[in-house]
């Protein structure tokens, strides 16, 4: 295959040393943070309190989706642009805008939320879209420092799982509004810390209404991308509730956390690996694979160290929870294949082609909740975790097949 060469600053690979420190930042602030979310529902699973998991699934999965639209694609755009100041200050107007109206518009998009508690952490916990509009995650990924970046990203995650085992198993609406309000108050610390690391690279250029109309064009089209993906896995809690019966509402809630988890922890390497893809030109598919075979790698050992505990499981768990278990490792076991398509997602990232992702995206999401309804009746959760293979198959052949179409 031809090479695209895309104009670039170039700057050599992070030597392999520093990227070690980088992702250990990044797993530490992890591990305090959604990890801690992983072990309060692990606790709440355990005292028998599935339905406070399942509202406080519902709950977080709307203020967590207000927090991701108003990043506005930052993450990843910042990233690739942290030197340009004017652009930086453009995001940062852009965003503000954006949060503005998300504030205001999510109380008219959460009407079908009836239960007292998950309204009260949607209440309070949808204004760290204000506080977010400022991170500056994507600038420090961009200047190599995700290590620090890392270790103080837990704020937002630690003050609502700290509030929820305050409050538990006690569920009302002020219960629910002192969560949200540990989530946003969480936000207001990491973002703060952020600007004493980050100071050194922020200049503040004021940017024309030309500036900032691009912006919110070109990272709304990025921030429709993930929010494709982050409303799909909502969608999917919304229709486990709707079909299945509270307990396993709160098993489902409990498995997607562990997963999600999983997620973010390689996509914390992968924020190692993409300021390589931004620099580097667009070679062919393997080139591209390598540059993330880090993350593709740690995908397969979670894999198949999962099957591995099975045995264990069934000596150490109640049969009760044998089912669990068992769901909890085909979810895991899809990770790979999750891993190695949104490898090729992440090219396209690099390269600004965010409508190719949109579009994937949502065709495999399309594709997941439709298998999901037809078979989630007939073979319970396990019937998501083949859906979520076929839609990762699916995406994959899908990017290779644009990948050979705006690369070649």
């Amino acid at each position: 295959m031809t090479t695209v060469e895309i104009p670039s600053n170039e700057r050599p690979a992070l030597p392999r040393g520093r990227r070690i420190w980088q992702v250990a930042g990044l797993g530490i602030g992890f591990a305090l943070g959604q990890g801690l979310t992983f072990l309060t529902q692990t606790y709440l699973l355990s005292q028998g309190h599935t339905v406070l998991i399942g509202e406080f699934a519902v709950g977080l999965g709307i203020v967590t989706l207000t927090q991701w639209f108003a990043d506005l694609g930052g993450l990843n755009l910042m990233s690739g642009k942290h030197d340009d100041h004017r652009f930086v200050s453009s995001v940062l107007v852009a965003r503000f805008c954006a949060a503005l109206f998300i504030v205001l518009l999510t109380p008219f998009c959460t009407t079908w939320i009836t239960t007292p508690f998950a309204q009260g952490v949607v209440e309070t916990g949808r204004y760290v879209a204000i506080i977010w509009a400022f991170n500056l995650t994507g600038l420090l990924d961009g200047a190599r420092r995700s290590g620090q970046a890392g270790l103080i990203s837990f704020g937002p995650w630690l003050g609502c799982n700290l509030a929820t085992i305050w409050i538990a198993p006690t569920m009302s609406f002020s219960t629910g509004q002192f969560v949200g309000l540990g989530f946003v108050i969480g936000a207001v610390v990491t973002v703060a810390m952020q600007y004493v690391i980050g100071r050194d690279l922020l200049k503040f250029v004021p940017p024309n209404a030309s500036d900032v109309i691009a912006y919110l064009r070109h990272g709304g089209t990025c921030a429709l991308t993930y929010a494709t993906a982050l409303t799909y896995s909502r969608v999917l809690l919304f229709i486990v509730y709707a079909t299945c019966e509270a307990a396993t509402t709160g098993a489902f809630a409990f498995i997607r956390s562990l997963i999600s988890s999983l997620q973010q922890a390689l996509t914390f390497v992968r924020r190692t690996e993409y300021p390589d893809l931004v620099t580097s030109s667009v070679g062919g598919l393997a080139k591209t694979l390598r540059m993330q075979s880090t993350s593709i790698a740690l995908s397969g050992v979670i894999a198949v160290g999962a099957v591995c505990c099975y045995p264990l499981a069934t000596l150490l768990l109640p049969t009760k929870d044998l089912d669990i278990a068992r769901s909890a490792i085909a979810f895991v076991v899809t990770l790979p294949f999750w891993c190695v398509a949104s490898a090729l997602g992440q090219q396209f990232l690099a390269k600004h082609k965010t409508q190719v992702n949109f579009v994937v995206i949502m065709l495999g999401a399309i594709l997941s909740l439709t298998l999901t309804t037809c078979l989630l009746t007939n073979f319970g959760i396990l019937a998501i975790a083949f859906a979520e293979l076929t839609m990762f198959v699916f995406t994959f052949l899908a990017y290779w097949f644009a990948y050979r179409r705006v690369f070649a």
